[in-house]
């Protein structure tokens, strides 16, 4: 997002969802962590009920959070991969000097 403008705004020749991509990723994995806490800290009140579903409980919260942390990941890097494609095309045409914008 070096050299962005308000003109880049209103043109739509830069992308801005990169930045925005972002701060929603890092969002999302805030909610992946505390959805993993809580579900982690509340596998104790199950404990009381059933030992093995109460242990279940708390496999299923580490393993739950890291693979909701791993797809968040690479959900969010596809689309950033299609932001730059879009970028790194709009690169191309302007090298070779394409007259159709």
């Amino acid at each position: 997002m070096s050299n962005f403008t308000v003109g880049d705004l209103l043109s739509f020749e830069k992308m801005v969802a990169e930045s925005v991509l972002k701060f929603v990723y890092f969002v999302g994995l805030i909610g992946i962590v505390i959805f993993g806490l809580v579900t982690f800290f509340g596998s104790f009140a199950v404990l009381h009920y059933s030992g093995i579903k109460g242990i279940g409980t708390m496999v299923a919260a580490v393993i739950g959070t890291g693979l909701g942390c791993l797809i968040w990941r690479v959900t969010c890097e596809l689309w950033l991969l299609g932001f730059r494609i879009y970028d790194r095309l709009g690169e191309i045409r302007d090298a070779t000097g394409s007259a159709a914008h």
